[in-house]
């Protein structure tokens, strides 16, 4: 029936945001209150698709960034969030860092995400912010990063600057850039089965 879409969701790499609008189009914005079993079951049944646990992940990712406040609130469901929407395994109730990588190549999801479905854009709390903080630090930054302009960064003294700082600064921009364009293609794509 859809073979582009059944296609897409046999796609272990397929954006959280294409996932989330095959869900929406097929299901509407009811299944945002479906227990993530029923939801992966609807789409076994509809498409002949078993999500794996980690496209499941994503999409329950998604589907928490758009209907719950979780994402902006709380630093540890922010740091799953992160976790599942860049499609790697881990333990819900086990913290595991991200590192900087890793926020950069969610934030074009969450703006596509937050775009796609509503008029509101993204706010984090200091927690949040605090958290990002910490990870751009670790990574190296003295500053936030454009793509995470709200990161709270520790105090540091001395000097703040250097040549390693443009460099880092260029790379999270690159992993932004290529993932948006990702996410462009992958939108494109399904525009020819679903309204998105």
């Amino acid at each position: 029936m859809h073979d582009l879409a059944v296609n897409i969701l046999k796609d272990k790499a397929v954006s959280p945001s294409v996932l989330l609008a095959i869900a929406v189009s097929e299901y509407g914005t009811d299944c945002f209150d479906w227990e993530p079993d029923l939801l992966r079951l609807e789409i076994l049944e509809d498409f002949g698709v078993e999500l794996s646990p980690s496209q499941s992940d994503k999409l329950q990712a998604a589907i928490t960034v758009i209907s719950t406040d979780q994402f902006e609130n709380d630093w540890m469901a922010f740091n799953n969030c992160i976790h599942a929407l860049n499609g790697e395994p881990f333990e819900h109730d086990l913290y595991d860092p991200v590192d900087a990588e890793q926020i950069a190549a969610v934030m074009p999801e969450i703006e596509v995400i937050r775009n796609q479905f509503t008029e509101e854009g993204i706010k984090f709390s200091d927690e949040v912010n605090t958290y990002a903080g910490f990870v751009f630090s670790e990574y190296g930054l003295f500053f936030a990063p454009n793509e995470f302009s709200t990161a709270l960064m520790p105090s540091l003294e001395g000097e703040h600057y250097s040549d390693s700082q443009t460099e880092k600064q260029e790379a999270l921009a690159q992993i932004y850039t290529a993932k948006k364009d990702k996410i462009k293609l992958g939108l494109a794509e399904l525009e020819h089965v679903f309204k998105v």
